[in-house]
C-alpha cells in the first residue's frame, strides 16, 4: 500500500507537467500568430 501514493504522486506530477507543457505551448503559438 505504500506504493500507491508514490504512484498517485508520479501521475499527479505527469499531468501537471503535461499541462504546463501544453499552456506553454499555446502562448507559444498565440505569440507565433501575433508576431
Amino acid at each position: 500500500q505504500h506504493d500507491d501514493p508514490e504512484k498517485m504522486a508520479r501521475a499527479v506530477s505527469l499531468v501537471v507537467h503535461e499541462d504546463v507543457g501544453a499552456e506553454d505551448a499555446v502562448e507559444r503559438a498565440g505569440l507565433a500568430v501575433e508576431a
